[in-house]
């Protein structure tokens, strides 16, 4: 049996709308060497030129989304601690891209996402959610439907 999708949470950085536009989801740190194959933070560190062991600093972040971010799993694209701009489903495997679009050449390390909820669309505006915490059920999204279903999430 398929393992049901994870929802990881990213921060846009004021990139929304070219995220959305591109239907892609990225992140930048360190000196942007690709990170296809890691395994550990320590691996990222050695890519990067980043010094941490830390699951919640810039390199686990790294590793996290270039090893452990799998096709069908949910992105929650936030702003902040508490907004949140959109939700999709990661399409592809992790890439390198080396023709980025950001003046500080960062957010090379990028996903394929089919965003499913825009609330700048939906709302005119970000939404806002009640803490800071978002729980997603644990229920697995069909795989003939990887839309995000009202049965799928139990709170926003």
């Amino acid at each position: 049996m398929d393992e049901p999708p994870r929802a990881v949470a990213i921060g846009t950085n004021g990139f929304w709308p070219y995220f959305r536009w591109s239907n892609q989801i990225a992140m930048g740190f360190g000196n942007n060497e690709p990170l296809h194959g890691v395994t550990s933070i320590a691996e990222v560190n050695g890519r990067t030129g980043l010094e941490s062991d830390f699951w919640n600093s810039p390199p686990g972040f790294l590793k996290r989304f270039s090893a452990d971010v799998y096709p069908g799993d949910i992105i929650i694209a936030k702003s902040g601690t508490n907004e949140i701009d959109g939700i999709g489903v990661i399409r592809g495997q992790y890439q390198f891209r080396t023709d980025t679009w950001s003046k500080d050449n960062s957010n090379r390390h990028a996903r394929p996402v089919e965003w499913v909820v825009d609330f700048h669309e939906l709302l005119g505006r970000r939404m806002m959610s009640v803490t800071n915490s978002i729980r997603i059920s644990s229920s697995p999204v069909p795989t003939s439907n990887r839309k995000i279903s009202e049965r799928s999430r139990t709170s926003l």
